[in-house]
């Protein structure tokens, strides 16, 4: 996957989307590691986007019980502390809902 990235970046304009999901990338030190690793990178922008429950409503309509249950949206504050770990490394990063 690493090999790939860096193949795309090297070749085409490219645009990083990364979801912010609790509990599995929503802390600043994985933020660091992600950033750290894209900055040599030739990326157009980043773009990062914060966990929802837009699709729990799916999951009832399917009659399926919904995993997400309890899991907290990151906040504002996290969102653009996160940013900031991008930029400080000259990265342009927008924050997308």
């Amino acid at each position: 996957i690493i090999e790939n990235f860096e193949k795309v970046t090297a070749t085409v304009r490219t645009w990083l989307r990364i979801s912010i999901i609790p509990g599995f990338n929503d802390s600043e030190s994985e933020m660091e590691s992600i950033a750290k690793f894209v900055a040599a990178m030739p990326l157009e922008k980043v773009s990062l986007f914060p966990f929802h429950h837009w699709g729990q409503s799916k999951y009832f309509r399917l009659g399926r019980r919904y995993p997400f249950d309890g899991v907290q949206v990151p906040s504002e504050a996290d969102m653009h502390r996160y940013k900031k770990i991008f930029e400080i490394r000259g990265l342009e990063v927008e924050i997308d809902a």
